[in-house]
């Protein structure tokens, strides 16, 4: 898993998508995400927080580069386990959640840590330094969370 920092406050999402696109070999950070693609992330009534991506723009984003992203809402923590244990290598989780009781965050899924207890690693790409962290399901619950499953198409596949 690719450690990676957010660039500013306001990009854990295209943090998020940077370690997984290094981690799957295609060629994109932050940086370029910001620069050429600025409609996946701006929104026109909070230009201050340039970088946030909406989940839609996240989905939309995503789809150029043949990957396919899946939102779940609303999951019970074994909904959730079948679905981190489905993972290939070219599949990838982002959870999107009150982080920390904090601020709303998104972090990207590493392992399943003790799936008894409902523990779980996740790279946080914080603003400043990036780590790994782990994180019991009650406490991603916090505040309501959404997963969303990243699946890189299969060549010749039609995509929905």
């Amino acid at each position: 898993m690719t450690l990676t920092k957010q660039l500013t406050p306001y990009t854990c999402i295209p943090a998020c998508l940077e370690s997984y696109f290094a981690d799957t070999q295609v060629d994109m950070d932050q940086c370029r995400i910001l620069r050429d693609y600025p409609q996946f992330c701006l929104n026109p009534k909070k230009i201050e927080q340039f970088g946030v991506m909406s989940e839609l723009q996240l989905i939309c984003f995503t789809r150029l580069f043949q990957v396919v992203t899946t939102p779940f809402m609303h999951l019970d923590q074994q909904s959730f386990i079948s679905i981190l244990k489905a993972l290939t290598i070219n599949d990838t989780v982002f959870v999107m959640s009150l982080w920390k009781k904090e601020t709303y965050h998104c972090v990207r899924f590493s392992q399943i840590i003790d799936e008894a207890n409902g523990l779980y690693e996740f790279m946080c790409p914080a603003f400043g330094g990036a780590s790994m962290e782990t994180v019991s399901f009650n406490d991603l619950m916090q505040g309501g969370f959404r997963v969303f499953l990243l699946k890189k198409a299969v060549v010749g596949q039609p995509q929905p």
